[in-house]
């Protein structure tokens, strides 16, 4: 499970990185980076709202908000 968020945070990193031209993204995709990170999904899914609305093609920012990054925590309990 660690690897897996590991290797989320890394992706996102690296998006962040590369997104640097729009001013202020990088931040926010650390932020997301930092909510998930706590299992907050509810926040990193505002940061990366925030990043959609200055950089609406960032696929970080999709790819996170639509979940396919990794979680990190336990996964949610399902219906008993």
């Amino acid at each position: 499970m660690m690897r897996k968020f590991w290797f989320g945070l890394a992706v996102t990193a690296m998006a962040a990185s590369a997104a640097a031209e729009v001013p202020g993204v990088d931040t926010l995709m650390n932020q997301a980076a930092y909510w998930q990170g706590k299992g907050r999904q509810d926040l990193a899914a505002q940061a990366f709202r925030r990043v959609l609305a200055v950089d609406p093609g960032n696929a970080a920012a999709r790819r996170g908000l639509a979940g396919d990054l990794p979680l990190a925590g336990p996964p949610a309990a399902g219906p008993p």
